[in-house]
């Protein structure tokens, strides 16, 4: 890894980090600021989720 934007010299082989595929999701959740409390939503488990 070069880290962020260019890189005059080229890094050593032994110095990269190989690439792998890996993908994410994002879950965007509504809530009433005067009814529900943020903390309780943020640390409820959503169905399927994995660590």
């Amino acid at each position: 890894m070069t880290g962020l934007g260019g890189t005059p010299t080229d890094p050593l082989d032994r110095y990269q980090v190989p690439v792998e595929s890996t993908t994410f999701s994002v879950v965007l959740r509504p809530f009433d600021p005067d009814s529900d409390d943020p903390m309780a939503l943020v640390n409820r488990r959503l169905p399927g989720a994995q660590e």
